[in-house]
């Protein structure tokens, strides 16, 4: 962790469970946090909680399907903290039902292949980066 402290760090449904403990983690190491998540109300606690630990943090409120306000989270990521050192993609739906009892085998169709590419495309192009 130490090469990213003192960087910025953008996740991806942050507002709750793995992705608000990747956010606690991270403000330990010393790196600034951009918690993104369609619960705006929880990624803000989440922001208040890991700035409270001496670095910076925001809250976003994004929907990782809609690339056009990943785009706009980008440009406050940018205006407010900075190139992206590091991106967390947590954010997701679930299967329902948790991994145990679920299918065996879940075979996406072309739609959810294709809102995949297009969100991991969003992502990964959407955000400063440090060179």
């Amino acid at each position: 962790m130490s090469r990213f402290k003192g960087g910025n760090a953008v996740i991806t449904g942050g507002a709750d469970g793995i992705g608000a403990a990747y956010a606690r983690v991270l403000a330990d190491a010393g790196v600034n946090v951009a918690v993104l998540d369609v619960l705006q109300d929880k990624a803000r606690e989440i922001a208040e909680a890991v700035a409270s630990r001496g670095v910076k943090s925001i809250a976003i409120a994004a929907d990782v399907t809609d690339r056009d306000n990943l785009a706009a989270a980008a440009e406050q990521v940018a205006s407010d903290l900075g190139p992206v050192s590091l991106l967390i993609v947590n954010a997701g739906v679930g299967i329902g039902g948790g991994y145990i009892g679920a299918p065996h085998c879940v075979v996406p169709d072309a739609r959810t292949r294709e809102n995949f590419d297009d969100m991991v495309r969003t992502l990964s192009d959407g955000f400063p980066r440090n060179a």
